[in-house]
């Protein structure tokens, strides 16, 4: 008997530099992308759409983590830091948040 892969999945993307003296805020992740646990599974396009009807096809159970987006800003503020820690880790998904 095979035992079930358990995949997590998640995504973080933006571009962060020293030129723009605006920070990224969670706000413009908000704007952008911004899901959460079974949120995820509502993506239907792009890479992470790809990657959850693949993975959701074949015989891996998913488990999604964070999935945001926002347009190239200056660093991200430091309080983002924590935030996509903690999301990432599946900890919030879990219901258990640190």
């Amino acid at each position: 008997m095979s035992r079930r892969s358990r995949v997590a999945v998640g995504s973080l993307f933006t571009e962060c530099n020293d030129f723009v003296a605006r920070p990224a805020t969670l706000a413009d992740f908000e704007r952008q992308q911004l899901s959460r646990g079974p949120s995820v599974f509502d993506i239907k396009e792009g890479t992470v759409g790809g990657v959850l009807a693949r993975l959701q096809a074949g015989s891996a159970d998913v488990v999604p983590l964070l999935v945001a987006s926002a347009c190239p800003r200056g660093q991200a503020e430091r309080r983002m830091l924590p935030i996509a820690q903690r999301e990432a880790s599946g900890r919030s998904v879990q219901g258990n948040a640190a």
